[in-house]
């Protein structure tokens, strides 16, 4: 008996199997899958919110997608004005900047786009008094008014 016209409402990886009057066999199988893939963004084991400011030396992008699976990641690289597609689902970047990623996913579906702000550059500390120069004869501890700190 023909099977036609079905309509398939879920996302689901469906399996056909069709048999002719000689017994011959053949099979198909379609995933339907309007489900968005998933960006996770990690430093070192702490799993990071969008548009959250880290000051961990690298930051790991993981991509995932429970359907289709994931065809590439897409990412802006600090200062960059494209993004670069990359095969892999798990990536690692370390320079400091802002990054935005996104993935699509092999159904084509796009994720929204994750950003994340590395900065792991130390500040720079000065101290002055009287327009001149001290840093490089500070020292830590605590002083009272009018004597040198300890």
């Amino acid at each position: 008996m023909p099977y036609t016209n079905q309509l398939f409402t879920n996302d689901a990886v469906y399996q056909f199997r069709a048999v002719d009057i000689a017994g011959n066999e053949s099979y198909a199988t379609i995933t339907k899958d309007s489900v968005l893939p998933v960006i996770e963004i990690y430093a070192e084991d702490t799993l990071l919110n969008s548009n959250a400011l880290t000051n961990a030396s690298s930051i790991k992008v993981r991509a995932t997608d429970e359907l289709s699976g994931i065809r590439e990641v897409s990412v802006k690289l600090p200062n960059g004005t494209a993004f670069t597609k990359y095969n892999e689902t798990s990536i690692q970047f370390s320079e400091s900047g802002k990054y935005e990623i996104f993935a699509t996913d092999r159904s084509g579906n796009v994720s929204e786009i994750v950003a994340i702000t590395v900065d792991n550059i130390p500040p720079v500390v000065s101290v002055t008094h009287e327009g001149t120069d001290l840093s490089d004869r500070a020292r830590y501890g605590t002083a009272k008014h009018g004597t040198p700190a300890t």
